[in-house]
């Protein structure tokens, strides 16, 4: 992908899917933890609780939360055990909140003991879009050529439908490199308004795609984002207090994304 998508997109992603380091149930009954990644393989509204569908959760370096743990100071205790990720996964899994809560996944901090420290965050994001993009790649042969924002708004689709996503449309005109036609087809029912008046994120993907097809007619530059723009920062929260050493370009957070995510959750 281009490097200034790589730089924006975990901005981008926050807008819509919020951040946390914690375990979160989404309206939809599924956990997941982070920029909205997914750590349940069960079905949508489904309260399946084995060990088959809770995988995802086990591969992750959960902490207990330590004395002054709060969402913007990652104070993490010790190591968890599989018995403790196990029973914080169905616990936020059974809890009657269940993105019903005007904080929406927020409202887990106060009911959850584990978390990721931030950089465990950042790895889960950077693996997460290495391994989405992978997809995308062999799916659509032309991915590197495509502009900037066309590569956004498809990797977006991939967050919220997984990368093999299908929707009407979508696979043919991306074999012909046709972005309006993208953008036509990239309306997803979790996205936002009807296909005829969208809102949401199914208009900040239709707005990219046409973006892009713009790009493609004046003879642009491809690999710049053209579209209105989002903070080109990463998950990292504002003001943790944690020292930026170490961590990525594009997890080098400020302000404005914090609130940003913040009223994401609060306010929608």
């Amino acid at each position: 992908m281009h490097p200034s998508v790589r730089a924006a997109f975990s901005g981008y992603l926050i807008r819509h899917e919020g951040y946390t380091t914690f375990m979160y149930a989404d309206k939809y009954n599924l956990v997941h933890t982070g920029i909205g990644n997914l750590i349940d393989l069960s079905e949508r509204d489904s309260l399946t609780v084995d060990e088959q569908v809770m995988a995802p959760a086990f591969k992750l370096p959960w902490r207990l939360k330590g004395e002054g743990w709060t969402t913007k100071n990652d104070v993490c205790g010790r190591v968890a055990t599989v018995d403790e990720v196990r029973g914080e996964w169905k616990r936020v899994k059974l809890d009657p909140i269940n993105g019903k809560s005007p904080l929406k996944g927020w409202a887990y901090a106060a009911v959850t003991t584990l978390a990721l420290d931030l950089n465990a965050v950042q790895r889960l994001f950077d693996e997460t879009l290495s391994r989405f993009e992978n997809v995308l790649k062999k799916r659509f042969p032309n991915w590197e050529t495509w502009p900037a924002d066309a590569q956004i708004a498809t990797l977006d689709l991939a967050w919220s439908l997984g990368p093999n996503f299908k929707l009407p449309g979508f696979e043919d005109a991306a074999a012909r490199d046709v972005f309006r036609g993208m953008g036509i087809a990239s309306f997803s029912p979790k996205g936002g308004g009807t296909p005829s008046a969208r809102s949401g994120r199914n208009l900040r993907n239709l707005t990219y795609f046409n973006a892009a097809a713009v790009v493609v007619a004046a003879n642009g530059d491809r690999s710049q984002l053209s579209a209105v723009q989002f903070p080109s920062n990463g998950p990292r929260p504002a003001n943790s207090g944690i020292t930026e050493t170490g961590l990525s370009t594009h997890a080098k957070v400020g302000v404005g994304l914090g609130v940003a995510a913040l009223a994401y959750w609060l306010f929608g």
